[in-house]
């Protein structure tokens, strides 16, 4: 599969600016530490059934991103951000009820990613220095399985930065998905739990340079996204383009989309106590495309039942 490359010289201080949401993904033959199939993940914020009631709605062509930070900008997607001081995130996906169809016409595809992400700051300047993503990626024929991404590591040549696991996930459950650094300086874990039995499906280990495990100096977010393998950067004409608004519609109405993606049950851990993810603990909310990008139909659209804790998302490149 293609990930995104993450960005350096001038584009760093964007990602200086922006987290890393949205840095760039792609494939290598790294390795990576799985779970045992019958460790289970014990922590999680008090649950609730999931009841879209309507409180809130919006999409791409109605969101406006305003001076919020959207570090996912190379195609549909919507990311929540958290304040600093936390530790750990988590989610409950139910990947049961999700639609999801990268595949276009001409055997062509692209990709889908649900997952958790830290940005790490410097404890004493606050200005970003690092982060990683980590989660659920669909792509090819390969279904649903977890990868992880990093910006900085201390020993790049030795350190894989991009890991893609060989066990693949049953669209047909649901999963807990749990990114957390509280157990030691400069690591990370995250954990993917299946809901129906308990136990861990998957889970990997690796370095977040920087970060401490009182989670003085990180944040944590959530994304949905979509976006494109190298052979699919095309613009309405056919012809190659490195304009993500131009990709996009030359995308459109090719039968791509990931929707009805039900999220529940977002939890923060702060001071070791895993807390429901509130408005009170979110830093901001992005979408992409936003209203002051000119795509021309709703790409990307969300449906709140409760806000930043329980929503669903629709990213939908056909109009």
């Amino acid at each position: 599969m293609e990930r995104k490359r993450i960005r350096t010289g001038l584009l760093a201080l964007t990602l200086l600016l922006c987290g890393c949401a949205g840095a760039e993904r792609t494939e290598s033959s790294s390795g990576g530490e799985s779970a045992e199939s019958s460790s289970s993940d014990a922590s999680s914020a008090e649950t609730v059934s999931f009841s879209y009631d309507g409180t809130e709605a919006f999409d791409s062509t109605t969101f406006s991103n305003g001076d919020g930070k959207m570090g996912d900008a190379d195609g549909p997607a919507y990311c929540v951000y958290s304040v600093q001081g936390t530790q750990g995130a988590e989610m409950e996906i139910e990947l049961s009820q999700a639609e999801v169809s990268i595949y276009r016409e001409d055997g062509r595809h692209i990709n889908a990613y649900v997952f958790l992400g830290a940005d790490v700051y410097d404890p004493d300047g606050g200005y970003w220095i690092n982060c990683a993503d980590a989660g659920l990626v669909y792509s090819d024929k390969a279904g649903w399985h977890v990868f992880y991404n990093l910006y900085s590591v201390a020993d790049p040549e030795n350190t894989p930065t991009w890991y893609e696991s060989a066990r693949h996930l049953r669209p047909d459950r649901d999963y807990r998905l749990t990114l957390r650094s509280d157990e030691k300086d400069g690591v990370a874990v995250l954990t993917v739990t299946d809901l129906t039995t308990g136990k861990a499906a998957d889970r990997a280990t690796f370095e977040l340079r920087g970060a401490k495990a009182d989670g003085s100096n990180t944040a944590y977010l959530t994304d949905f996204a979509l976006d494109y393998p190298d052979d699919v950067k095309q613009g309405p004409d056919g012809a190659p383009s490195d304009d993500w608004v131009q990709i996009t519609l030359g995308n459109t109405d090719r039968g791509l989309y990931l929707r009805n993606l039900r999220v529940k049950n977002c939890g923060l851990l702060r001071d070791g106590q895993t807390v429901g993810w509130s408005e009170a603990l979110t830093a901001n909310r992005g979408i992409w495309p936003d209203a002051s990008i000119p795509i021309g139909y709703p790409c990307a659209a969300v449906r709140c039942a409760d806000e930043n804790f329980s929503y669903i998302v629709d990213l939908d490149m056909n109009r």
